[in-house]
């Protein structure tokens, strides 16, 4: 038989209200202290991405202005080939080296872009399951009411051997898969 907190009679499936709300305060109460270590680790994993972020930040700064350096050594092997300082052949190397390092650094720059997008996405993925989270948790710390039990419990089942089995929602913090308590 499945307990419904608001259709289902508990006596009809002989187990007090009580206690199948108490199975279902001790499992969130049991799931916050998790929720709140996996805050911890998730603002941890931010604060490394961010980190992340910054280097890859300094680096493509550096790479641009390197950029810029090469361009000024091509401007540079030109005036120098163009007053007769450098051969043609020098002139030539010279800027065949300064393409293949611009080529290199507009990768590198490229590369370095591409990794700063994708943590910024992770950053926004993981700021949106810790609100989820924070939600869960001062839901924990005030009274659990009826309505916070709704907004996290799917379904509670008792069994004939009043095993109570909860079904979480698939919207909280939890993956919905049933608990046995």
């Amino acid at each position: 038989a499945q307990y419904d907190l608001e259709a289902a009679s508990c006596a009809q499936i002989k187990i007090t209200l009580s206690r199948s709300r108490k199975a279902v305060i001790t499992s969130l109460t049991s799931k916050a202290a998790f929720v709140k270590k996996r805050a911890e680790t998730m603002e941890r994993e931010v604060s490394d991405l961010r980190n992340q972020k910054k280097l890859l930040e300094r680096e493509i700064a550096t790479h641009k202005k390197m950029e810029e350096a090469s361009r000024s050594e091509f401007v540079h092997l030109y005036e120098q080939y163009a007053s007769g300082q450098l051969s043609k052949e020098e002139f030539v190397s010279g800027k065949e080296n300064c393409a293949e390092e611009r080529s290199r650094l507009r990768s590198s720059i490229h590369e370095a872009s591409e990794r700063n997008r994708e943590i910024d996405s992770s950053i926004e993925a993981i700021v949106q399951a810790a609100r989820a989270e924070a939600e869960f948790a001062s839901d924990m710390f005030n009274d659990i009411t009826d309505e916070v039990i709704k907004k996290y419990v799917k379904r509670i089942t008792v069994y004939p051997d009043a095993v109570i089995d909860i079904e979480w929602q698939p919207k909280g913090p939890f993956a919905p898969k049933a608990e046995k308590g």
